[in-house]
């Protein structure tokens, strides 16, 4: 068997474990299992002296975990923790220890909330803490009942509480919890009550603790978003993380990402790529076409083959949804309510255009890797029974290559989607109806409401204008906002931990330590 194919077979089996768990107990015994063996290694990590600190005023830093199961992202976070903690800084890891039962990490649909996977989320979280000899608290120290319903009922009523937009919170985790299915109150007051606990505890800890600095993952949904807006609202610096497409990656503050660009143009002496500047860029870019990057996740055909109706000589507009369910900051307060609506805004534009504009939809892939309940092609399919000739859905489930869809396109169209800064850097001109990163740069078609839309999808003649700027950015953005994160060893989920021996490794790692000191002293993340 392959390497790869391996690889893959043992994420299948993550997958299936995954959705099996809340039917079979089996699954959480075999989680302890996988929990002890990747935790054994990390407490054998020798102690050494280490040396002295490097800052004179140690800073007070939470790390807002919530979910600690055993995945790399707690690893991630419990690495760079580590290294501030070893430079001499206040550091405390906090989870929910399950007061957030319908947690957005780990619970949905097809996977309810179940007692056995929160309690191996915490069991795994509070080891790996103790074993690297972290400071750790919970949302229990910050929190009572009566507390929490005071301001439940005023969450409730107003939908708002110390400045944060709780409802907005609640809400997109719901949408999330429910992968397309319209949202049942149940669930949307679970939410709730989760997101109005995340400002409560965020309340307490900034009047008791006072920290100087707060870490966290995704900064959306009821329990990241709620916690990290009452810290901004209060003028706290917070600091997003997410995983970068190779999982042995972290890129920050992604929704803001494009702000750190025109600060990387001015540390350039040069406004061009270098040649090994392009052959990094476009080497990145082939393996995602490949599939042996991220993408390995779609099991996308070797095929280059195109669906039926499908006439290469038409005009062709190829189109990209974002996924429904998940929460999407780029389309909120745009002219398109939601995905669907700009799905069905467009293939109504469509059926009056001439039948030589052709427009394909291609479903997102995650909706058959995360089960969604409702999907891009069943929404079209209910909606419009009938669709003219000219338009062509591919939905989630067909193994076409999204990229073989590239040579056939003459124009893209796109609400935020990394893909769109990919059919750029193949010369293909893209639309951009959201608020994408790569917008407002001079190399993309901008609309700002539907009157614009129709335009943009009739214009006369497309172009990609300031292709060097293109460039600079693509490579800013896949390159340089994606930080290496080798001290990360994740095999596969049976196999997670570090590439260390001592102590002495986390604070010697170059960009552990560039990280540490980005958050420390409010650096560019990408000045590596």
């Amino acid at each position: 068997m392959k390497a790869g194919t391996a690889k893959q077979s043992i994420n299948n089996l993550s997958t299936f474990l995954r959705n099996v768990g809340v039917k079979e107990p089996m699954y959480n015994a075999l989680m302890s299992l996988v929990q002890y063996k990747n935790l054994h290694k990390v407490k054998k990590i020798k102690h050494v002296k280490l040396p002295d600190t490097e800052y004179v005023k140690p800073q007070n830093i939470f790390f807002h975990c919530v979910h600690c199961g055993p995945v790399s992202s707690i690893y991630k976070e419990c690495a760079i923790a580590k290294t501030l903690q070893i430079m001499g800084h206040k550091v405390t890891m906090l989870i929910c220890n399950q007061t957030l039962p319908f947690c957005t990490g780990m619970f949905n649909i097809n996977t309810p909330p179940n007692k056995g996977m929160c309690r191996n989320c915490v069991q795994h979280g509070i080891k790996l803490f103790d074993y690297l000899n972290l400071d750790w608290t919970s949302y229990q120290f910050y929190i009572n009942e009566d507390e929490e319903e005071k301001h439940m009922a005023k969450g409730m009523q107003e939908g708002e509480l110390f400045s944060v937009d709780v409802s907005y919170h609640a809400l997109s985790s719901a949408q999330r919890y429910m992968k397309g299915q319209r949202v049942e109150k149940p669930i949307y007051d679970s939410k709730l009550a989760d997101a109005v606990a995340a400002v409560i505890v965020a309340k307490n800890i900034f009047t008791k603790e006072v920290p100087d600095k707060i870490v966290t993952s995704h900064s959306c949904y009821a329990e990241w978003g709620s916690f990290s807006d009452f810290f901004k609202a209060v003028g706290v610096p917070v600091y997003t993380w997410y995983t970068g497409y190779d999982p042995k990656t972290l890129v920050f503050d992604l929704i803001n990402i494009d702000k750190n660009f025109s600060t990387f143009l001015t540390k350039r002496s040069y406004n061009t790529l270098t040649e090994q500047e392009q052959q990094v860029l476009l080497y990145y870019l082939a393996q995602r076409r490949r599939g042996t990057a991220d993408t390995r996740y779609y099991n996308f055909s070797d095929e280059e083959e195109f669906p039926p109706k499908f006439v290469p000589s038409k005009f062709t507009f190829t189109m990209y949804p974002n996924l429904s369910w998940d929460v999407d900051p780029t389309m909120s307060g745009d002219f398109f309510k939601d995905t669907f609506d700009w799905i069905d805004t467009t293939i109504n534009i469509f059926k009056d255009l001439p039948p030589d504009y052709q427009l394909v939809i291609r479903a997102h892939p995650a909706e058959k890797v995360y089960q969604s309940v409702v999907t891009a092609e069943g929404h079209i399919n209910e909606k419009f029974p009938d669709l003219p000739n000219n338009i062509i859905v591919i939905g989630s489930d067909n193994p076409i290559n999204s990229y073989h869809l590239f040579s056939p396109t003459n124009v893209g169209i796109i609400s935020n989607g990394t893909v769109g800064l990919e059919m750029l850097m193949t010369d293909i001109p893209v639309i951009v109806v959201g608020n994408a990163h790569y917008k407002d740069k001079g190399f993309t078609y901008d609309v700002l409401s539907i009157d614009e839309y129709k335009k943009a999808l009739q214009r006369s003649m497309y172009e990609i204008e300031s292709k060097q700027m293109r460039d600079l950015y693509a490579y800013y953005y896949f390159i340089k906002s994606f930080i290496p994160f080798p001290i990360l060893r994740h095999r596969n989920f049976l196999d997670i931990g570090y590439n260390v021996k001592n102590y002495q490794d986390f604070i010697n790692d170059y960009y552990l330590h560039h990280i540490c000191a980005c958050i420390l002293d409010d650096k560019m993340f990408q000045d590596w």
